[in-house]
């Protein structure tokens, strides 16, 4: 026979999904969502995090970037058929680095990131001169080309590497 205690458990149970119903909370989608066909997006999150210095050489190692794209149609980001570009470049726009990932590649770094459909990009920062110093902060600068001749979208984001 149960007890009191669990009774009560197996209620406030019930009432909490009762009072939340179905609808209140958004589903949390746990797989990629791919974007209608024929689709552009309209706008890019871009977050780098900060750039690690793993040998200590004064050059960071690599650059983490996430990506999400945003279509007009949908509030969710959705994965798109395309490549990106990327740049870093110090505060004057000198480039110090650019990337190139093509539309054949781009489907091996969508997944789902903290819930949302996105891209996470670990690129390699080469250094080949030893007494090169890396820029205290730097711009990183994403582009979207679209595979369906849709214009392209990009972001640019300040990145410090060195706190002064």
């Amino acid at each position: 026979m149960p007890t009191v205690r669990a009774a009560l458990a197996v209620a406030i149970l019930v009432l909490v999904g009762c009072a939340a119903g179905p609808g209140s909370s958004p589903e949390i989608p746990d797989t990629v969502l791919d974007a209608s066909p024929g689709v552009a997006p309209q706008s890019m999150n871009l977050a780098v995090q900060p750039l690690p210095d793993q040998d200590r050489d004064g050059w960071p190692d690599v650059v983490p970037v996430i990506i999400y794209l945003f279509s007009v149609d949908s509030a969710q980001p959705r994965r798109f058929d395309g490549g990106f570009v990327f740049t870093v470049s110090d505060l004057d726009g000198t480039p110090i680095q650019r990337w190139v990932v093509g539309p054949e590649d781009t489907p091996r770094a969508a997944g789902v990131r903290s819930g949302l459909t996105g891209y996470s990009f670990r690129l390699d920062l080469p250094h080949d001169d030893p007494g090169e110093i890396f820029p205290d902060r730097v711009l990183v600068e994403a582009r979207f080309v679209p595979m369906n001749g849709a214009p392209e979208i990009s972001r640019r984001v300040l990145v410090p590497f060195r706190l002064r």
